[in-house]
């Protein structure tokens, strides 16, 4: 009778965590954060174009990997998206919604890795609650971006179904798992440096656990279909996407620094020892590692107005010590005397750990989103913490003063975090969600018809095009029967299609070719520059300036131009 009440209120909680969770990542999945901004536009209408041809906007059939904007988008977010614009059409809300689903089942699958390594309700259910209210699990599961919640949703199923065959030996797991973890390399860059390291580590486990040695033949077949589909992707290199992102990019700080060392050491043999792209690689990537568990990293705000990064601290200043502590007291169970599955169980999750950050130490600066693996494991270790002190307190009254001191403080922390999420950063980070470019989707959506051109430049954005294409769902065929682009260093450049035109830069003699058009009606979208530099006042031009509300760092200037 007790352990049925047990399993009933843990299973109300359970629920209370999980309806708390779907609530914080689908409330005005719409409208906070703003957008769609570039990327999401760009993913949302290439699964719109999946969905109406089966091909994305350049024509490619059901591609490997999508060239988009010449940056080359993983398929499996795309595909997963194009479902949802199928069935409702093409909107924010189901760009955004295969990581909305995936950041909340990430609370399940955390919930379910905490039971199987502990057995604990307790740490179980705090590490659900830890992650379902989590700054960077509520920011990351309200942008689409490129799949990079999906991708740590599916590490972690793998992860799952892997510690479920140590615990049951049965086959169905461990190609379960292999399956999740070759998926997720489809999903986010990030899962192809952690997701093989994760696969040779469950193969090597699994051999010395697995009897019927035959099961290693299909999950080998997998693994060789999966690599062959990874070949497929080989029209874009790591070492491309590196060179753009990558510590060792040609335009990176890094190269720079080398270069100014050796021209002041006059380029000296010492010079070029101490001074070369390995040593200050190595210097650089141990600097970068080390920083994603520093309070720097957990703790600080950073205001760097980036889309894809959150604004916010990935920790609540209260989690810290006992993440630390968590950390400790779980690498040192691997010394203690426990049976083989629950040591390679734990052994997973410890390389889960620290070898999350890896993909984000490669590249330069801080980013949350590449150290996305981390979300789960961190919250499993403050929960493994927190209850690893908690036990070591054997008075009652110290136990009551430490709960209610604990539970206080988290609560102030998870208060201003909500008050920052829903209020400050949708009034103060908003903006810089494409701001301008959608202010004009809007006005081109309400006047398409009432027009014959559209022109804004590519100084409002670099890649203004996606917009029209997204906000009105505009047909694939007609667009790729329009369009004219030309291509530089890999990225492509659309110059116009239908009634819509991308200058560089909107000049007077933009104005002067325009007047050559007889008796037609231009909608011309011009930013603060372009607006001190194009004189409109000509004889041939009627022309009406319309007042688009805008903030001053992204100020907007329409045009209505009838042209006699």
């Amino acid at each position: 009778m007790l352990n049925t009440k047990l399993k009933r209120n843990v299973l109300l909680v359970l629920s209370a965590i999980l309806i708390l969770g779907f609530f914080l990542r689908f409330y005005r999945l719409d409208t906070i954060p703003n957008g769609p901004e570039w990327d999401e536009a760009s993913v949302g209408y290439n699964a719109y174009s999946i969905a109406q041809t089966g091909a994305d906007e350049w024509g490619n059939k059901l591609p490997a990997i999508f060239p988009a904007f010449g940056d080359y988008k993983n398929p499996l977010y795309i595909y997963l998206t194009s479902l949802f614009v199928k069935s409702f059409g093409l909107n924010i809300v189901t760009t955004r919604v295969v990581n909305a689903i995936t950041g909340f089942l990430l609370i399940i699958v955390w919930y379910f890795i905490s039971k199987l390594m502990t057995d604990d309700e307790k740490i179980s259910l705090l590490t659900a609650f830890l992650l379902a209210v989590s700054p960077f699990g509520i920011f990351y599961s309200r942008i689409a971006g490129d799949g990079m919640m999906l991708s740590v949703f599916l590490i972690s199923m793998g992860v799952m179904f892997e510690l479920l065959y140590l615990k049951k030996k049965r086959s169905l797991f461990f190609i379960s798992s292999v399956l999740f973890l070759l998926c997720s390399i489809f999903s986010y860059n990030l899962a192809r440096i952690i997701s093989p390291i994760l696969l040779i580590l469950i193969l090597f486990f699994n051999i010395k656990v697995t009897k019927n040695k035959i099961l290693y033949l299909p999950i080998l077949i997998i693994c060789s279909l999966f690599f062959v589909l990874v070949l497929k992707q080989s029209n874009i290199s790591l070492k491309s996407r590196l060179a753009y992102v990558g510590i060792l990019g040609k335009e990176n700080g890094i190269s720079l620094q080398i270069n100014e060392f050796r021209e002041h050491d006059k380029n000296s043999l010492i010079s070029k020892i101490f001074h070369n792209k390995a040593t200050f690689a190595a210097i650089t990537l141990a600097q970068n590692y080390v920083s994603y568990f520093s309070s720097g990293f957990l703790l600080e705000f950073n205001d760097n107005k980036l889309v894809f990064e959150s604004h916010y601290p990935p920790l609540y200043l209260i989690m810290l010590p006992f993440y630390y502590f968590g950390i400790i007291i779980f690498v040192k169970k691997i010394f203690k005397k426990i049976n083989i599955q629950e040591y390679y169980g734990t052994v997973l999750l410890i390389f889960l750990l620290f070898i999350s950050p890896l993909p984000a130490s490669i590249t330069e600066g801080i980013s949350g989103k590449r150290s996305l693996a981390l979300l789960g494991i961190t919250q499993f270790l403050i929960a493994y913490g927190f209850f690893s002190i908690y036990n070591l307190i054997s008075k009652k009254s110290i136990k009551k003063t430490f709960n209610i001191l604990i539970v206080s403080l988290f609560v102030t922390n998870l208060i201003l975090y909500l008050y920052f999420y829903f209020y400050t950063f949708p009034n103060k980070y908003g903006k810089f969600y494409a701001s301008r470019e959608n202010r004009i989707c809007r006005f081109i959506k309400d006047n398409y018809n009432y027009y014959d051109y559209f022109i804004f430049s590519k100084k409002i954005d670099s890649f203004t095009y996606i917009f029209p294409l997204y906000c009105l769902s505009f047909s694939p065929q007609k667009y790729a029967l329009t369009r004219k682009y030309s291509q530089n260093d890999g990225w492509y450049s659309i110059n116009s299609f239908d009634k819509f035109i991308f200058p560089d830069e909107i000049t007077k003699k933009t104005i002067s070719d325009l007047i050559k058009q007889k008796n037609k009606n231009i909608a011309i979208f011009l930013d603060k520059d372009e607006n001190n530099n194009v004189n409109l006042e000509s004889p041939k031009l009627i022309f009406k300036r319309m007042s688009i509300p805008s903030e001053p760092e992204f100020e907007l200037y329409l045009y209505k131009i009838h042209i006699l």
